[in-house]
């Protein structure tokens, strides 16, 4: 899920810290009568606080409900697509896949009748995503290109949203075996070094790099993407970053790596609630644990074998912890079962 306002950069790399201060606005604005900028705080406090830093989406809602409310009330129409837009996704990580998309319908009426492009764009994010954790990859890369068709003729290619919407039509032409037409699409946005507005497209770059068989290439982005300071600010993308990280990790033979990778980013969750979305990570994890104990075993080191073992052992713990979530059939999300199923026999004992 992506939020295409400039707000966002508003946001420090410590967001917590201005909790109180967003809480004690939002007090201030229910004594004053409904406007915008009401509405647009509680956007904000829905998506960068209660969402971004407590990952507790379905406690977004008594929020997501006020600004829409706020919003009618103070005929801000213009915020209501995008409110939308975040209840849809908020309705999809609770498994209301039937609501999420009707709640996007209703968002995409009202944006279309205003020819309102970014709302459009920000809309073909969220629907695109959707399509591609259902596996629905076909619609999922027309929505994804039609979108970033808008957002080109808005004069908005340059937006970070549409190169967005170009890594969400990478994403669905690749799970289809389409690697040369994700290139096509991905290609031009990389001719540059990873920034603030095109470090997805690098990404999704580096993943074709491996797809392609350049492991080397795809390692060289990996360190590029790495350097970039605007990166991993966006804490909506860094799990969607650190799984393919941990994988490109795993493939140009640092297991070490790509289990700190998974390590660091499983450490950011603390509630079960969106880790349906970490199996894909996961599974990278475990993968590299098994390449470490594989070579600790042929180098005769013991102690590397039970480290390999017990880190293993520490994200087996850390599902647990979690419910069991992340590797639990989903309505939502189509690859649990077979991220679940490549998870057994474990290749570590």
């Amino acid at each position: 899920m992506v939020c295409d306002r400039a707000a966002i950069y508003r946001i420090s790399d410590a967001p917590a810290a201005g909790l109180p201060q967003m809480e004690e606005a939002l007090r201030l604005f229910e004594q004053a009568p409904p406007s915008a900028d009401h509405a647009e705080a509680l956007i904000d406090y829905a998506i960068f606080f209660v969402l971004f830093v407590k990952r507790r989406p379905q406690a977004t809602v008594p929020a997501l409900n006020r600004a829409l409310e706020i919003a009618e009330l103070a005929g801000a129409t213009a915020m209501i697509p995008q409110i939308l837009s975040v209840m849809a996704w908020v309705a999809f990580v609770g498994g209301q896949v039937r609501e999420g998309f009707a709640t996007l319908k209703r968002g995409q009426a009202l944006a279309q009748a205003a020819q309102d492009s970014p709302a459009l764009v920000g809309l073909a994010i969220n629907e695109s995503d959707a399509r591609l954790k259902l596996a629905q990859f076909k619609r999922a890369a027309e929505v994804a290109s039609s979108g970033f068709d808008v957002a080109r003729q808005a004069g908005l290619g340059a937006w970070e949203s549409a190169t967005t919407l170009a890594a969400n039509t990478a994403e669905a032409l690749l799970a289809v075996g389409r690697t040369a037409e994700a290139a096509a699409v991905i290609d031009p946005l990389t001719t540059m070094p990873p920034g603030r507005d095109h470090w997805l497209a690098h990404v999704a770059r580096a993943e074709i790099d491996l797809l392609r068989g350049d492991i080397g290439a795809a390692a060289s982005r990996w360190r590029l993407i790495r350097a970039s300071p605007a990166v991993f600010s966006r804490v909506d993308f860094a799990l969607e970053s650190a799984q393919r990280a941990a994988e490109a990790a795993v493939w140009a033979g640092r297991p070490g790596d790509a289990l700190a990778e998974t390590q660091r980013m499983l450490a950011q969750y603390q509630v079960p609630d969106m880790t349906i979305l970490c199996g894909r990570l996961l599974t990278a994890g475990l993968a590299a644990c098994a390449d470490l104990a594989e070579q600790a075993r042929a180098r005769h080191d013991e102690p590397a074998v039970r480290a390999a073992v017990a880190a293993a052992d520490g994200l087996a713990a850390w599902v647990r912890q979690m419910d069991d979530v992340p590797f639990t059939d989903h309505p939502w999300v189509a690859t649990i079962p077979a991220e679940r199923a490549g998870l057994l026999p474990s290749p570590l004992r």
